[in-house]
């Protein structure tokens, strides 16, 4: 079954697929230059805390501006195409393209930079600032920088390592408090097999060397690396860094050690720049819906076998109804008999248990079910929410039961009840008879109630029912309290509302 569903899923993505191609085709085109992006039409990804989206502003003033929080959030966006280009510096988007056959740097630069690293501005900052510089000058007359360049920035993947570094010992005079970006800065600064690696990685290791020094590393967003090198918490932030005169003001930077600039990465298929003037999107509005449709189905339901959740929810939300219209339907008659024909203390147990159901949600009837009996069980929240249902279905059961039975003839049924000829299966004929067709439609009436209510814990009940319990039993620290309060809270606003409609 569950082959010929997913087989389903597919073939839905292929009529998609066949339908995009019938409305029109989208043009691949050439690769193009950073001023082709300057248009209305084209949208353009940045990821927020960085220069690039002032510098779009500044640059290309007539494109679109998309903010991500993270490069990858960026990135994902092109290759789905809900953005055209994404601005970075051209050295992460050389990384990139290293993994991104589909994907080009266009010509042209946005701005050239240069890159270094940011220390305090105090006069601590500005010695150790100015030690990094003679050093960087160093790796550059010597041609060390330039193969570091070669091995971080060049199309070669073996060797991709850093050294470690000086980790600093708790009684070290002569340590360095690192701040590390974490965004996404490969190949200045980023994490592999559980350490720092990089470009900017390397020349710390040889100027600590050299030096002497020890470090104590922490990984941080790009803001809290700015604001902890700013205030001194820090001494030295680096991840790809790009020189500014604003930030000159609030930070000492070294001898830069990369020279570059910012650019767009685009992609080479389903961008469809046909000129630098009056340009247009290959995709149009309708076409990315399409393809984001399309798309979104297969990530919903195809993807990592989501659609086996969609299943299993489906399967609970059956199960849950069918057993709760089994257990609810006798259940609903016998309330009704014992709240008409039993003794004085049926009547009142029959009474108060439909009074408790009809004005407590059924969700709360399930928690209190759970914690009460189902808890530690196999499948406990399951079976909670069948009872929780059954008790609903009998609830409702019994007032269609007790509305219909009023066309009975009351005289003829009391006097049937008299002669002890009334039982059960009388009383269903006589039911019938008098009402049956709107017995029955009360009946599925209250099914499809049961389905819509459960549906829910279709998705709820199987994977985070207990979780959420738990959550609301810690919050609380007690269950019963909360449980109590919110009933009672429930069953007031039921009674009010069942009071002001109620007839004679």
């Amino acid at each position: 079954m569950m082959k010929y569903l997913k087989l389903s899923f597919i073939c839905i993505i292929i009529l998609l697929e066949c339908f995009s191609i019938s409305m029109g085709n989208v043009n691949a085109s050439s690769e193009y230059s950073t001023s082709d992006f300057d248009n209305d039409e084209m949208t353009i990804g940045v990821v927020g805390g960085f220069i690039f989206g002032d510098l779009v502003k500044e640059k290309l003033p007539n494109a679109n501006i998309r903010y991500f929080n993270t490069r990858e959030a960026a990135f994902r966006a092109l290759s789905y195409g809900d953005v055209d280009g994404v601005v970075d510096d051209d050295a992460i988007i050389r990384s990139v393209l290293r993994t991104k056959d589909d994907f080009y740097m266009a010509d042209g630069y946005l701005e050239e930079c240069d890159y270094a690293y940011i220390f305090t501005r105090n006069e601590t900052g500005e010695k150790l600032s100015e030690a990094f510089s003679e050093y960087v000058r160093s790796l550059k007359s010597d041609g060390t920088l330039a193969a570091l360049d070669d091995k971080w920035f060049g199309n070669r993947t073996d060797n991709k390592k850093s050294d470690n570094l000086p980790i600093a010992a708790e009684d070290s005079d002569k340590t360095i408090r690192l701040a590390l970006s974490d965004d996404g800065s490969i190949p200045f600064a980023y994490m592999s097999a559980g350490k720092p690696v990089g470009y900017d990685i390397d020349i710390i290791i040889g100027f600590c060397k050299e030096n002497g020094y020890s470090v104590s590393v922490e990984m941080m967003d790009f803001r809290e690396m700015q604001r902890g090198v700013a205030d001194g918490t820090y001494d030295l932030g680096c991840g790809g860094i790009t020189v500014t005169e604003e930030r000159k003001k609030d930070y000492n930077f070294c001898e830069p050690v990369y020279s570059g600039g910012v650019a767009i990465c685009a992609r080479k298929q389903g961008t469809g720049v046909k000129s630098s003037k009056n340009v247009k999107s290959a995709f149009t509005k309708d076409e990315v819906k399409r393809n984001s449709l399309k798309r979104h189905f297969k990530n919903a339901f195809i993807d990592s076998n989501r659609y086996l959740l969609f299943v299993r929810g489906i399967c609970v939300t059956l199960i849950v109804t069918l057993f709760a219209v089994l257990i609810g339907s006798p259940m609903g008659f016998l309330l009704y008999k014992g709240s008409k024909r039993g003794n004085l203390i049926i009547k009142c147990i029959c009474r108060v248990i439909l009074w408790l159901v009809q004005g407590v949600p059924a969700v709360m009837i399930i928690i209190s079910l759970y914690y009460a009996f189902y808890r530690n069980m196999f499948l406990g929240s399951v079976l909670a929410s069948i009872m929780g249902f059954a008790f609903a279905f009998a609830e409702m059961s019994c007032r269609n039961i007790e509305r219909n039975a009023k066309r009975i003839d009351e005289g003829k049924l009391a006097e049937d009840y008299r002669l002890e000829y009334f039982d059960d299966v009388h009383f269903i004929k006589k039911l019938f008879k008098a009402s049956g067709e709107d017995v029955i439609e009360d009946f599925r009436d209250n099914i499809i109630t049961i389905i819509k209510s459960s549906a829910v814990i279709g998705y709820v009940s199987a994977q985070d029912m207990v979780k959420t319990f738990d959550s609301i039993r810690m919050d609380s620290l007690e269950t019963v309290i909360p449980l109590l309060a919110t009933t009672v809270v429930y069953i007031i606003i039921i009674k009010i509302i069942t009071g002001l409609f109620r007839t004679k």
